[in-house]
């Protein structure tokens, strides 16, 4: 199925089979992609359970019946984060930013809740999400997250099964029933079945737009113009998306190279095909291309030193940011990481190069785009026309990442293999040794196929 195509299939279900279980191959391939998603420095924090035991699918259910106790905060004083607090690359919604009396969300968040309780009623397999809180993913370890549901979803859509994405449920019950290690943070349940009920909740960029959507510090994308440059889609597909496109760092410069406003709109419509908590403008999504302001924030957010020159090459820029208060506060993060995923797997579709930025000051991005101060920046991603095509980083063995209704077994066996995950290791490696990377989501091993559509000069 092409990319395009699944972005536009995804829904929401509401009903699974309850009488048709999921293949094993089917979930060892939906794990398999959220293993090809990007993460910071390479690291892969992600940890996955597949949770299919009849009595643990029960006390799941139960966790989820429970709700997000976090949702019932009251405070005597409404506390909101500091400045500060904001700006740094790890910061966490907490308890103490929260009063359930002053969101504006919850009658939203209880309707979809509801909705999370009926579909996990009918779903005869799970899958707990969670992230290593040690190193990077202290920082960037739930915007790493987002990108790995992000895959799932896509890869479920291929193989004819849909995922629901719950945030709201008891995360110290769940710890306790499965045991989960405290160094590991939870970060969602998803609920996978063959659907025979789906709710298409896509809205359509126009209609949101001037909510979501900041242009240039302008609400709105405005009119679409037509394109001074042809610029073309390719048919590619959703496992070569997921497999293929890689974080360029070496983009042509020069008129010829900007991104069209259509392709633009497309990229960020792709964006809003992740399944969010609700559908209310508790993210925005900040568009760049102004030559100006692209200069300001390159040359003085801190993102152009020795490691990152090409910040200063593209000529787009979009950075997801999120309200730091309300219930979504909580699912944010996660969710702006998903936001950013099918943005860069978007783009690879229209032959535009990618690039996933977590070190840059939010501090001075937030004052040159006038985001307002109780705002958070998780990612900024650049996009450009690629110079260069490099070979796939080393990935964890899927034996490491996923485990099987407990997290003493592994899903499948471990296999003993020298594969470094920190990105300088990671690029050295791979500029070493062509790296032969296997997997099960099709023939061609990952990085084996002719990405020369990827490479054209448009001024040829």
């Amino acid at each position: 199925m092409k990319l395009a195509e699944t972005l536009e299939d995804i829904k929401n279900p509401i009903k699974f089979d309850p009488d048709k279980k999921i293949e094993k191959e089917i979930i060892f391939k939906i794990l398999e992609a959220a293993r090809w998603a990007p993460s910071a420095e390479n690291q892969q924090v992600w940890r996955f359970m597949v949770v299919n035991d009849d009595e643990k699918i029960e006390n799941i259910r139960e966790v989820i019946k429970e709700g997000d106790p976090r949702l019932n905060r009251r405070l005597p004083e409404y506390k909101e984060p500091e400045k500060k607090e904001l700006e740094r690359a790890n910061f966490k919604f907490k308890d103490t930013y929260y009063n359930s009396e002053r969101d504006l969300y919850r009658l939203d968040l209880r309707k979809s809740h509801e909705g999370d309780i009926a579909c996990s009623k009918s779903s005869r397999c799970f899958i707990i999400c969670c992230h290593s809180s040690r190193l990077t993913g202290k920082h960037f370890g739930e915007t790493d997250m987002g990108a790995a549901i992000a895959n799932m979803v896509l890869a479920a859509r291929i193989f004819e099964t849909s995922i629901r994405w719950i945030r709201c449920f008891n995360r110290t019950l769940l710890r306790e029933y499965i045991k989960i290690p405290k160094i590991m943070e939870i970060d969602a349940i998803l609920c996978l079945g063959y659907p025979i009920e789906e709710e298409d909740f896509k809205p359509e960029l126009s209609s949101i737009e001037n909510k979501i959507v900041i242009y240039n510090n302008r609400e709105g994308l405005g009119e679409i113009k037509s394109d001074k440059i042809v610029q073309n889609e390719f048919d590619i597909t959703t496992i070569d998306a997921i497999l293929d496109r890689r974080a360029i760092r070496k983009y042509y410069e020069g008129e010829n190279y900007t991104i069209s406003l259509s392709n633009i709109y497309k990229i960020a419509q792709a964006g809003l095909s992740a399944p969010l908590t609700i559908y209310k403008p508790y993210v925005k999504i900040f568009i760049v291309d102004d030559p100006e302001l692209l200069s300001n924030i390159a040359n003085t957010a801190k993102i152009v030193y020795r490691k990152q020159p090409h910040a200063q090459q593209v000529p787009l820029m979009i950075i997801v940011a999120f309200e730091a208060k309300n219930s979504t506060g909580y699912y944010a993060k996660v969710d702006a990481g998903a936001i950013v995923q099918l943005m860069l797997l978007r783009a690879y579709s229209l032959g535009i190069g990618t690039c996933w930025i977590g070190a840059f000051s939010r501090k001075v991005t937030k004052r040159i785009l006038n985001v307002p101060p109780n705002w958070h920046m998780p990612s900024l991603a650049v996009f450009g026309y690629s110079k260069v095509y490099p070979n796939p980083t080393p990935r964890v063995d899927l034996g490491k990442l996923a485990f099987h209704n407990s997290w003493e077994k592994s899903i499948v066996k471990p296999r003993r293999s020298f594969s470094p995950k920190s990105h300088v290791f990671s690029v050295a490696l791979r500029s070493i040794k062509k790296l032969k990377t296997k997997t099960i989501l099709r023939d061609i091993d990952a990085g084996r196929k002719d990405q020369s559509f990827l490479l054209t000069k448009l001024d040829n």
